[in-house]
């Protein structure tokens, strides 16, 4: 096309008209004025959005028409009214012809297409809400002010899992926070300890008499001073440990390289061939037809029936020992190897030091602690079964004995009734395999041992009850080593048997100072003592030459006895080791009148018109009952 063209208008073509008849001529006005001439009011047309908007403009609550308000205007005003189209009015006629748009190269629209704005009204009618019912008032026009806060949307209910993550750091929190008050708790416990056996126990804190009477009552704060001032009722408890239950035990690796020559020892190469073997018993049953395993081996069975924490595994280990030839347990069992099997079983030091004494501590709360003591009764027997194999060894021999009687303190070994009975097997069976020749020399080692390192009086009891007595040898030993701690004298291991036991001494050893009654006795003491004289005294004095003369000294004692005892008060049960000692007093008393007296001393009847009277020892009177039985007269009476 030229650019004359273009200027004009015209186009080459022909098809394009002028740009004039592009346009086509918009209808009147409308009379927006009323006859009245008030005030102007005007519509504008809806919104020309889509159906999707014009359905949310409902929802909101938005109008689609706006309403135009304004002053009347003067008729004499020289301002033209703008052109609207005509359209654009509600209740406007015009046709869809009225609106179409001829296209730019001169084609026509297609009239065939919907009104676009009709389908818009159309949508808007079905979203319209009922006539009744009131629209909500859009959020975005309403002031803040006078908006209403809406329903809280409901959450989804929260499911608590039993592992979840929350749930085990609060279960952390709350076991650290425990713990830490079971700390604190154990710290106040133990300063109040230390306060009351500093301070009370020892007598270093002076009482605040007049505070207590001011308080109390001078009555009730005589009461209180006389309580706290016996030295009894703060006496604390005294114990010891031959175990140290919180060390940790190291355990060694099986020799392999002493059984890969070959053989069946290759079987045990393997951890699980070695238990396969052992459970099995295929172990033992070589060992007993003399198929020996090798030093190494031997010596990690030894060490494993001490650490070996499954009861199973380490009672076959123990059966493998116990079948073992006589010259391979000589070999095994030195003196070096029985120290070291008790020091594997948790032993402490100074524990296993024979030559230090027994230092007794405070009781606390690892008194009461229960541990695994199966791999200890395992050693004791095995002790107490190769004893005969190892008796020509007397050093070996008294140092295992040492070491069971100084197991057998242990507070929580008290306990064990099955390792118990386990010690006093094996101590029997070591006594017994002594040779004849070497048993005084053996015997008085072991107990001058026992005298020298054990200086408490209730441990010392402890110890004489460790002992077997169902045996004469280990019966008299028994007897010896109890007289010796109650005279504090050796010489009784080596007396004559015949001079052994006098009651006449007994009467004398009860005048000494800690059988006497005072407020600084110790009736822990005293009740060890009565007992440790009640298995001195045993069947009676081993010189009984004259009966009559023993009978009048057991009498005597029994008298002082008596005495005793009712110089004790436990009145109220005000403290049980009173009680206690009593009872042992009693216990002797009886046994000694009916037991020990060669002749059962007959009741005195104070009524005498029952049968004729006869005059005793020292004036005495004695009368025989009329239903006593026996005789012409019935029975006759014993001399008192």
């Amino acid at each position: 096309m030229s650019g004359k063209d273009r200027r004009s208008g015209n186009s080459t073509t022909g098809r394009n008209g002028s740009i004039r008849s592009f346009f086509k001529p918009a209808p009147p006005p409308p009379q927006w004025l009323d006859t009245n001439h008030g005030a102007i009011s005007s519509t504008i047309a809806p919104l020309q959005t889509s159906p999707a908007a014009a359905q949310l403009h409902a929802e909101a609550g938005i109008q689609d028409t706006i309403t135009v308000q304004s002053t009347p205007l003067s008729t004499d005003s020289s301002f033209t009214e703008p052109s609207i189209p005509s359209s654009s009015l509600p209740g406007s006629q015009a046709t869809a012809q009225s609106r179409v748009v001829p296209s730019s190269d001169g084609e026509e629209s297609d009239d065939s297409l919907e009104d676009p704005f009709e389908t818009l009204r159309r949508q808007r009618r079905k979203i319209e809400p009922a006539s009744g019912v009131k629209k909500a008032p859009s959020i975005a026009t309403t002031p803040p002010s006078l908006r209403t806060p809406s329903a809280a949307v409901e959450a989804p209910p929260v499911r608590n899992y039993r592992f979840s993550l929350e749930n085990l750091v609060a279960q952390k929190e709350r076991d650290t926070a425990l713990e830490k008050e079971k700390l604190a708790a154990k710290a106040l416990h133990e300063e109040a300890t230390r306060e009351i056996t500093t301070d009370f126990r020892n007598g270093e804190q002076e009482i605040d008499e007049a505070m207590l009477i001011e308080a109390f009552g001078e009555v009730e704060a005589r009461k209180l001073m006389a309580a706290l001032k016996r030295k009894d009722a703060w006496r604390v408890d005294k114990s010891w440990h031959f175990f140290d239950l919180e060390r940790g035990k190291r355990r060694d690796l099986f020799p392999r390289h002493a059984v890969e020559g070959g053989g069946w020892e290759a079987g045990l190469v393997t951890a699980r061939g070695r238990r396969q073997m052992f459970l099995s018993g295929f172990v033992m049953d070589m060992a007993k037809i003399d198929a020996v395993l090798p030093d190494e081996a031997l010596s990690w069975m030894l060490d494993e029936v001490c650490l070996e924490t499954k009861d199973e595994l380490s009672f076959a280990y123990f059966r493998v020992l116990g079948a073992l030839p006589i010259p391979v347990v000589e070999q095994q069992f030195t003196e070096e190897r029985v120290s070291r099997l008790f020091h594997l079983l948790g032993g402490k030091d100074d524990a296993l030091d024979t030559e230090k004494q027994v230092v007794l501590a405070d009781s606390g709360g690892i008194d009461d602690q229960d541990g695994n003591f199966y791999n200890a009764t395992l050693v004791t027997t095995l002790f107490g079964r190769i004893a005969p194999y190892i008796c020509s060894n007397t050093a070996v021999v008294k140092k295992t004995c040492v070491l069971l009687v100084r197991l057998a303190l242990d507070v929580r070994v008290a306990r064990q009734a099955q390792l118990r009975a386990s010690i006093e097997d094996a101590l029997a069976e070591l006594f017994e395999s002594i040779p004849d020749d070497n048993w005084a020399e053996v015997s008085n080692e072991i107990a001058l041992n026992l005298i020298t390192t054990i200086l408490d009086t209730p441990y010392r009891l402890r110890a004489v009850n460790a002992l077997p007595v169902h045996t004469p040898r280990t019966h008299l030993f028994r007897r010896r080593l109890a007289l010796s701690y109650l005279w504090d004298d050796s010489s009784y291991l080596t007396k004559p048997y015949a001079d052994l036991v006098r009651i006449s001494d007994l009467e004398k050893l009860l005048a000494r100072p800690q059988y006497k009654i005072t407020k600084e006795t110790n009736y822990h003491d005293l009740k060890a003592h009565i007992s440790m004289l009640d298995i001195a005294i045993d069947d009676g004095p081993t010189a009984r030459e004259d009966h009559g003369d023993n009978d009048g000294e057991i009498d005597i004692l029994v008298e002082r006895l008596r005495n005793l005892f009712g110089r004790i008060n436990d009145t109220n049960a005000q403290n049980l080791t009173r009680t206690e000692a009593k009872d042992t007093i009693e216990r002797l008393n009886f046994r000694l009148r009916f037991a020990v007296r060669t002749k059962v001393k007959t009741q005195l009847v104070v009524d005498t018109d029952t049968g004729p009277e006869w005059v005793g020892r020292d004036g005495k009177v004695q009368t025989r009952l009329p239903w006593a039985g026996g005789g012409e007269r019935g029975g006759s009476a014993g001399n008192g």
